[in-house]
């Protein structure tokens, strides 16, 4: 069974910067679209397995990589709620469980 996926207004203003970001970049708007693309099917799959994605430190959060970009998201028996999207090259580790930490 999948899950409906919901964007929150953070997670839809980076989906428009990062395309935005490609757009500028390569003057053309096909990477950006191509990597929509993989954003969706990404979620598809997290909306039929949510527990795909890594955990986080966070109850309840993990992220599904896709590429160079973290997709963090919540979900429940109906829905996965994708909180944000950042590159990876934005410091993911401090989100990252990590059972080895010494505290």
């Amino acid at each position: 069974m999948s899950r409906n996926v919901i964007w929150t207004e953070k997670a839809l203003n980076d989906l428009r910067e990062i395309s935005d970001y490609w757009d500028n970049r390569n003057k053309s708007s096909s990477f950006s679209e191509k990597l929509y693309d993989l954003f969706l099917k990404a979620l598809y799959l997290v909306s039929i397995a949510p527990k795909l994605g890594l955990p986080t430190d966070l109850d309840n959060v993990r992220i599904k990589l896709v590429r160079d970009y973290w997709i963090f998201y919540t979900y429940d028996d109906a829905v996965i709620i994708v909180l944000q999207i950042r590159s990876t090259h934005q410091r993911p580790s401090k989100y990252l469980h990590n059972k080895n930490k010494s505290s």
